[in-house]
């Protein structure tokens, strides 16, 4: 009897750790309905925002356009973000060739970043596929008609697990889409600049040499 009661015991404890560890490493997603309640999800996982570049009002935003989501992973908080990243490329009238740069961003609280990006960089919104995405990104970034643009499919897409350089402390998944175009003359500038509410961005050509 006592054996029996003794291998009872034991199942239920294996039956309780298997759920229990299942539990920690299932992704769960994450809802949040308000501001507040973010920053309430937020602080019960530990990550503060006191560093962070964009304020959680911006995380909520993101959050309520589809361009992120949260979930609960390993029993950690973690956003997930897709992207579409689209190198451009212009060739002037000699033959010599150039690739447009994200020199700087300055935000609207006087904080500069420098990413270095050869790239401009868009998140993709709920609903869409990665090529509208980038064509979305190249008229917001550049200001350039997409009606005649063309972009090409470098045909691979990556997904890695970082921390943000943006919401510092918040584990990121992102998940990226690679495109090239290249700039016609006619939307050829020497500099470009997006503005935006909370920054701007500024894009030059750096050579490529041949």
């Amino acid at each position: 009897m006592k054996n029996n009661i003794a291998k009872i015991i034991l199942c239920l404890g294996f039956i309780l750790s298997s759920h229990i560890f299942a539990m920690k490493n299932s992704s769960l997603p994450v809802s949040v309905s308000s501001l507040e309640e973010l920053i309430k999800l937020l602080d019960s996982h530990g990550i503060g925002q006191s560093e962070w570049i964009k304020p959680p009002k911006a995380l909520f935003e993101e959050i309520q356009l589809g361009e992120c989501f949260l979930e609960i992973k390993d029993g950690k908080l973690q956003r997930t973000v897709a992207v579409v990243t689209v190198e451009c490329f212009y060739t002037n009238d000699i033959g010599e060739k150039f690739q447009l740069v994200e020199t700087k961003q300055v935000f609207k609280s006087g904080t500069i970043r420098e990413r270095g990006f050869k790239y401009i960089a868009e998140k993709m919104q709920a609903g869409e596929e990665p090529i509208q995405a980038a064509l979305r990104g190249l008229k917001e970034e550049l200001d350039v008609s997409t009606s005649t643009l063309q972009v090409n499919s470098k045909g691979d897409s990556n997904q890695y697990l970082a921390s943000s350089k943006t919401y510092i402390g918040l584990p990121s998944t992102y998940n990226k889409y690679h495109f090239e175009h290249n700039i016609s003359k006619e939307n050829y500038k020497e500099n470009y600049v997006e503005h935006q509410e909370d920054k701007d961005t500024f894009f030059s050509w750096i050579k490529i040499e041949q």
